[in-house]
């Protein structure tokens, strides 16, 4: 993945567009249980976490503090 001058984390706009989908539907969501439902055979969540990073230099999405298990969620 090569970054960009607007996507400095280095996602992709397929993972970028699934990330959003999945917000729009669940409000409120953590990279990996995107991951997990969005493309599970994927071997672990970072390309989404940077999607999450590079989405909210935007403005989308925004954080919304931490899940129980310690990661952040996102909204």
């Amino acid at each position: 993945m090569g970054a960009s001058k607007a996507y400095l984390y280095g996602s992709t706009a397929a993972i970028r567009g699934h990330v959003l989908a999945a917000l729009g539907v669940l409000k409120v969501a953590t990279a990996d249980q995107i991951h997990r439902l969005t493309a599970p055979g994927h071997k672990d969540n970072k390309a989404f976490r940077n999607a999450l990073l590079d989405l909210s230099r935007h403005g989308l999405p925004l954080s919304e503090g931490s899940a129980r298990d310690g990661n952040k969620s996102w909204g």
